[in-house]
């Protein structure tokens, strides 16, 4: 449960009694979690008013639709100091030279920007080189390219020098898995709509990222099997992959899927452009799915794909009957929609 703070005539010398005793309410209540809806730089004088121990108990801090600038965020920030997790969206005051400034927050260990519109590439190379702790990052952005992704090689290093990799599966620039990351804690990167992103940005995040246990490129509609077979032969690690909304991926891409990446265990292909119907033998389940929003996924049977638990392919229609052989009677016979 997260308190909401809707910051609109939130100026102290206007804070009623009844506000005072919400924000009272919040910190006996020993809430460690705060949303701030619509807040503007005056807000945060505020809030250190009508929230005097936020440093030591606010450990999750949300910020959306808000006009705050690049010093009111700072500000907000250092008023509480004891954030761990930080979520950014529809700030689109912000700019990156104030992001480079406000991140400068080794504690933080996840992390989420949405709809702010002067993030890209400089926002990265900010996040990879401040915030070396950090476990995941939901990053939505239309302007983030594949150069940005190189950024997350071990240490402060640009994208030219984070090029030098050892090269795996053939493929140059890439790094191993023992390799190239440094021991980096990111294991959860979600880029949502980076709509620059292509297969070279794929290659960039298996060199840096190679213990990945979670992506998703949803939205990310550059990205083609090429990119997906990259992903499937060097993050063996990865349990959740998502790929709804990448239009160019084909029965290839589920093939590389169902060949290397033995611990998946949820798979996501929402509304891709395809019309078809799919077989796959799951440990637990025998899925069929066909729908008139699926053109390029062919019928085929994925035995490999033993460990997978959990399959979205959105707007799915027209489901067709299950069958079974003799092969299939193990498996319980299943349709799921979402």
């Amino acid at each position: 449960m997260t308190p909401v703070v809707h910051c609109r005539q939130l100026a102290a010398e206007n804070v009623d009694e009844a506000r005072r005793s919400y924000f009272r309410s919040v910190e006996q209540r020993g809430f460690d979690s705060l949303r701030l809806v619509a807040a503007v730089d005056s807000d945060v004088d505020a809030l250190d008013t009508l929230m005097p121990h936020a440093s030591t108990h606010i450990v999750e801090l949300s910020v959306r639709c808000s006009n705050l600038s690049d010093g009111g965020l700072e500000r907000l920030l250092e008023l509480m100091s004891a954030v761990v997790s930080l979520d950014l969206s529809g700030c689109n005051e912000l700019t990156e030279a104030g992001l480079w400034t406000a991140l400068a927050r080794p504690r933080i260990v996840q992390l989420s920007i949405s709809d702010c519109i002067n993030v890209a590439d400089d926002t990265v190379a900010a996040i990879a080189q401040l915030l070396p702790q950090l476990h995941e990052l939901n990053l939505q952005a239309y302007h983030v390219t594949d150069a940005a992704l190189a950024l997350f090689a071990a240490g402060p290093t640009s994208a030219a020098s984070a090029a030098a990799a050892v090269p795996v599966c053939g493929v140059p620039g890439v790094a191993s898995a023992g390799g190239g990351c440094g021991g980096r804690p990111l294991r959860t990167l979600r880029l949502h709509s980076c709509w620059e992103i292509t297969n070279h940005g794929i290659l960039n995040v298996v060199r840096t990222l190679p213990a990945l246990t979670v992506l998703s490129l949803s939205g990310c509609s550059k990205v083609t099997d090429d990119g997906v077979e990259v992903i499937a032969e060097n993050l063996r690690q990865l349990q959740v992959l998502d790929l709804s909304w990448c239009s160019r991926i084909s029965d290839a891409a589920l093939e590389y899927i169902a060949c290397d990446l033995g611990q998946l265990e949820e798979l996501s292909l929402d509304r891709q452009v395809s019309r078809s119907q799919i077989w796959l033998d799951l440990s637990v389940n025998l899925f069929l799915y066909s729908g008139s929003l699926c053109t390029v996924l062919r019928g085929m049977a994925y035995a490999c794909l033993y460990t997978t638990k959990r399959l979205t392919l959105g707007q799915l229609v027209t489901p067709r009957q299950v069958e079974s052989d003799d092969s299939r009677n193990q498996f319980q016979q299943t349709l799921w929609y979402t």
